[in-house]
């Protein structure tokens, strides 16, 4: 069956996305890898990933940009989301996502990669007495009050992973009942001319 071709209003929405104001240029960027989980859990990280990924690829083409998305492994909240930035002169930043919504994501982000453009949009939105980002002035307040109310995971993805291979497993566990190893499927958004990538691992 033939794919469907998209629509102008469609084309023209991506487009309306893509171009979104503030741009999210890093010019000094080298790669992103964003960890967390595939589904039910870390929903500002999904949201990161789904809505502003797109324009970040847009601005930045040249930049590497991977999504690893973990299944099937602890509890839900067990471990933390992250994201690390790669900078062309060999430094790196690991960004702590727990609870973060997707516009608190881009504004830390931007804060440590963003250029001279960046810094000039924050100037001016101060100026004229408005957020930084549509909604920001909202989302730390509600992130803090969410983190107050429950524990929250002090481990990453590696660091939790490392405990479970360490914790002695007792007799008739793992296999007879059927636990499923943690799956990942790391996605790589394509730099110019580039073909997508999936690399599954367990």
């Amino acid at each position: 069956m033939p794919h469907k071709v998209p629509g102008k209003s469609h084309l023209a929405s991506v487009l309306q996305l893509l171009n979104q104001q503030p741009r999210l240029e890093m010019p000094k960027l080298k790669s992103l890898k964003i960890t967390l989980a595939a589904k039910t859990d870390h929903l500002g990280p999904r949201r990161f990933v789904k809505d502003q990924l797109p324009r970040i690829r847009y601005a930045n083409p040249d930049v590497e940009i991977i999504v690893e998305r973990v299944k099937e492994v602890g509890k839900r909240g067990a471990w933390r989301p992250e994201l690390r930035v790669e900078f062309n002169d060999g430094q790196s930043r690991t960004l702590d996502l727990l609870e973060k919504r997707s516009t608190l994501i881009v504004k830390e982000l931007m804060d440590v990669a963003g250029g001279s453009a960046w810094a000039d949009w924050q100037r001016e939105q101060k100026k004229a007495g408005l957020p930084v980002l549509e909604g920001e002035d909202l989302v730390e307040e509600a992130r803090e009050k969410k983190l107050a109310k429950k524990p929250q995971p002090a481990l990453t993805l590696k660091a939790f992973l490392e405990m479970q291979a360490k914790s002695p497993k007792k007799s008739g566990e793992g296999e007879a009942k059927g636990e499923k190893a943690e799956e990942r499927a790391n996605v790589i958004l394509p730099r110019n001319g580039e073909q997508v990538q999936q690399v599954h691992a367990s």
